[in-house]
Protein backbone atom coordinates (compact mmCIF):
# COMPACT_ATOMS: atom_id res chain seq x y z
CA UNK A 1 0.00 0.00 0.00
CA UNK A 2 1.53 3.09 -0.92
CA UNK A 3 2.05 5.98 1.71
CA UNK A 4 0.06 8.77 1.82
CA UNK A 5 1.92 11.97 2.31
CA UNK A 6 0.16 14.99 2.97
CA UNK A 7 1.46 18.56 2.00
CA UNK A 8 2.05 19.94 5.71
CA UNK A 9 3.60 15.91 6.33
CA UNK A 10 6.30 17.06 3.56
CA UNK A 11 6.94 20.62 4.60
CA UNK A 12 7.77 19.41 8.21
CA UNK A 13 9.57 16.73 6.68
CA UNK A 14 11.71 19.29 4.48
CA UNK A 15 12.54 21.19 7.56
CA UNK A 16 13.48 18.37 9.47
CA UNK A 17 16.09 17.39 6.37
CA UNK A 18 17.10 20.93 6.76
CA UNK A 19 17.89 20.96 10.62
CA UNK A 20 19.27 17.79 10.11
CA UNK A 21 21.71 18.88 7.56
CA UNK A 22 22.53 21.98 8.87
CA UNK A 23 23.54 19.96 12.42
CA UNK A 24 26.03 17.61 10.62
CA UNK A 25 27.44 20.51 8.20
CA UNK A 26 26.72 24.29 9.00
CA UNK A 27 24.37 26.23 6.71
CA UNK A 28 27.16 27.58 4.63
CA UNK A 29 27.64 24.07 3.13
CA UNK A 30 24.22 22.80 3.22
CA UNK A 31 22.99 22.14 -0.35
CA UNK A 32 19.35 21.34 -0.94
CA UNK A 33 20.68 17.72 -2.17
CA UNK A 34 21.33 17.39 1.71
CA UNK A 35 18.31 18.44 2.34
CA UNK A 36 15.94 16.30 0.36
CA UNK A 37 18.04 13.13 0.64
CA UNK A 38 17.64 13.54 4.92
CA UNK A 39 14.22 14.45 4.15
CA UNK A 40 13.85 11.83 1.32
CA UNK A 41 11.92 13.39 -0.81
CA UNK A 42 12.71 15.02 -4.27
CA UNK A 43 14.23 18.54 -5.42
CA UNK A 44 10.98 18.99 -7.07
CA UNK A 45 8.84 19.04 -3.69
CA UNK A 46 11.38 20.62 -2.32
CA UNK A 47 10.60 23.56 -4.57
CA UNK A 48 6.92 22.66 -4.02
CA UNK A 49 7.44 24.62 -0.76
CA UNK A 50 10.41 26.55 -0.64
CA UNK A 51 11.69 28.51 -3.04
CA UNK A 52 15.59 28.32 -1.22
CA UNK A 53 17.69 26.83 1.46
CA UNK A 54 16.88 30.19 2.89
CA UNK A 55 13.74 29.86 2.76
CA UNK A 56 13.56 26.56 4.32
CA UNK A 57 16.08 27.86 7.31
CA UNK A 58 13.96 30.84 8.28
CA UNK A 59 10.13 28.42 8.09
CA UNK A 60 12.23 26.19 10.19
CA UNK A 61 13.07 28.98 12.68
CA UNK A 62 9.34 30.56 12.81
CA UNK A 63 7.60 26.52 13.13
CA UNK A 64 10.60 26.09 16.58
CA UNK A 65 10.06 29.51 17.64
CA UNK A 66 5.69 28.67 17.52
CA UNK A 67 6.55 25.31 19.81
CA UNK A 68 8.88 27.08 21.93
CA UNK A 69 6.05 29.70 22.75
CA UNK A 70 2.97 27.25 23.21
CA UNK A 71 5.70 25.04 25.79
CA UNK A 72 6.18 28.25 28.12
CA UNK A 73 2.74 29.53 27.61
CA UNK A 74 1.37 26.01 28.52
CA UNK A 75 3.82 26.12 31.58
CA UNK A 76 2.91 29.29 32.57
CA UNK A 77 -0.65 28.98 32.63
CA UNK A 78 0.15 25.41 35.04
CA UNK A 79 1.83 27.70 37.49
CA UNK A 80 0.40 27.87 40.95
CA UNK A 81 1.53 31.65 42.02
CA UNK A 82 3.33 34.52 40.63
CA UNK A 83 6.82 32.92 42.11
CA UNK A 84 6.75 29.29 40.35
CA UNK A 85 4.97 31.45 37.23
CA UNK A 86 8.53 32.78 36.92
CA UNK A 87 10.74 29.73 37.30
CA UNK A 88 8.28 27.00 35.74
CA UNK A 89 8.77 29.27 32.39
CA UNK A 90 12.40 29.65 32.17
CA UNK A 91 12.95 25.69 33.06
CA UNK A 92 10.19 25.27 30.20
CA UNK A 93 11.95 27.18 27.97
CA UNK A 94 15.58 25.55 28.96
CA UNK A 95 14.63 22.39 29.11
CA UNK A 96 13.43 22.25 25.49
CA UNK A 97 16.35 23.88 24.58
CA UNK A 98 18.37 21.14 25.94
CA UNK A 99 15.73 18.30 24.98
CA UNK A 100 17.16 19.67 21.38
CA UNK A 101 20.73 20.84 21.41
CA UNK A 102 21.01 20.51 17.68
CA UNK A 103 18.05 22.34 16.66
CA UNK A 104 18.50 24.93 18.94
CA UNK A 105 22.17 25.71 17.92
CA UNK A 106 20.82 25.94 14.49
CA UNK A 107 18.40 28.29 15.47
CA UNK A 108 20.50 29.99 17.88
CA UNK A 109 23.95 30.14 15.73
CA UNK A 110 23.53 29.34 11.97
CA UNK A 111 20.46 31.77 11.65
CA UNK A 112 22.82 34.63 11.69
CA UNK A 113 23.76 33.30 8.43
CA UNK A 114 21.19 34.14 6.57
CA UNK A 115 21.75 37.55 6.63
CA UNK A 116 19.57 40.38 6.89
CA UNK A 117 16.43 38.06 6.47
CA UNK A 118 17.91 35.95 9.41
CA UNK A 119 18.46 38.40 11.57
CA UNK A 120 14.61 40.15 10.97
CA UNK A 121 13.50 36.46 11.91
CA UNK A 122 15.32 36.52 14.89
CA UNK A 123 14.29 39.76 16.29
CA UNK A 124 10.52 38.55 15.58
CA UNK A 125 10.91 35.82 17.62
CA UNK A 126 12.49 38.03 20.52
CA UNK A 127 9.85 40.42 20.31
CA UNK A 128 7.05 37.29 20.77
CA UNK A 129 9.04 36.26 23.59
CA UNK A 130 8.83 39.76 25.35
CA UNK A 131 5.73 40.10 24.49
CA UNK A 132 4.32 36.96 26.18
CA UNK A 133 6.59 38.26 28.93
CA UNK A 134 4.36 41.33 29.20
CA UNK A 135 1.30 39.57 28.80
CA UNK A 136 1.88 37.02 32.00
CA UNK A 137 1.22 39.80 34.25
CA UNK A 138 3.77 39.23 36.48
CA UNK A 139 4.80 42.85 37.20
CA UNK A 140 0.96 44.34 38.04
CA UNK A 141 1.08 41.06 40.54
CA UNK A 142 4.77 40.67 41.83
CA UNK A 143 4.87 41.47 45.43
CA UNK A 144 7.12 44.85 45.72
CA UNK A 145 6.79 47.83 47.52
CA UNK A 146 6.80 49.88 44.56
CA UNK A 147 5.80 47.86 41.16
CA UNK A 148 7.80 48.27 38.47
CA UNK A 149 5.78 47.83 34.76
CA UNK A 150 7.78 45.93 32.61
CA UNK A 151 8.05 48.07 29.26
CA UNK A 152 8.29 46.62 25.94
CA UNK A 153 12.37 47.86 26.13
CA UNK A 154 12.72 45.98 30.10
CA UNK A 155 10.88 43.03 28.34
CA UNK A 156 13.68 43.18 25.50
CA UNK A 157 16.40 43.27 27.32
CA UNK A 158 15.46 40.63 29.83
CA UNK A 159 15.42 37.78 26.81
CA UNK A 160 18.34 39.48 24.89
CA UNK A 161 20.66 38.60 28.66
CA UNK A 162 18.57 35.14 29.01
CA UNK A 163 19.21 34.40 25.28
CA UNK A 164 22.86 35.70 25.69
CA UNK A 165 23.29 33.04 28.75
CA UNK A 166 22.07 30.25 26.20
CA UNK A 167 24.54 31.33 23.85
CA UNK A 168 27.53 31.23 25.89
CA UNK A 169 26.56 27.51 27.16
CA UNK A 170 26.23 26.58 23.67
CA UNK A 171 29.76 27.81 22.68
CA UNK A 172 31.23 26.29 25.43
CA UNK A 173 29.59 23.28 24.74
CA UNK A 174 27.89 23.12 28.21
CA UNK A 175 24.34 22.55 26.87
CA UNK A 176 23.84 19.66 29.30
CA UNK A 177 24.15 22.40 32.00
CA UNK A 178 21.54 24.55 30.50
CA UNK A 179 19.04 24.35 33.33
CA UNK A 180 21.35 26.27 35.66
CA UNK A 181 20.60 29.64 33.66
CA UNK A 182 17.43 28.89 35.58
CA UNK A 183 18.40 30.53 38.66
CA UNK A 184 20.22 33.84 36.82
CA UNK A 185 17.72 33.98 34.55
CA UNK A 186 14.71 34.04 37.69
CA UNK A 187 16.83 36.55 39.81
CA UNK A 188 17.53 39.34 37.01
CA UNK A 189 13.39 39.03 36.46
CA UNK A 190 13.07 39.48 40.18
CA UNK A 191 15.55 42.44 40.63
CA UNK A 192 13.96 44.31 37.45
CA UNK A 193 10.54 44.18 39.32
CA UNK A 194 11.95 44.62 43.02
CA UNK A 195 14.08 47.31 42.06
CA UNK A 196 12.61 50.91 43.46
CA UNK A 197 10.84 53.20 40.66
CA UNK A 198 13.48 55.89 40.47
CA UNK A 199 11.82 59.40 40.94
CA UNK A 200 11.87 62.69 38.85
Amino acid sequence: MTEQVTETEYRSRLMDGMAAAVAEKGYAETTIADIVRLARVSKRTFYEHFASKEDCLLALYTAATDQLIEVIRQAIESAHDIHSRVRCAHRAYLQRIKEHPLLMRTLFIEILAAGTRGLQVRRAANQRFADLLRATGVDSQYDSPQKRQITPALAMAIVGGINELILQAMESDQIDQLLLIEEPATALLEAVLARPIAED
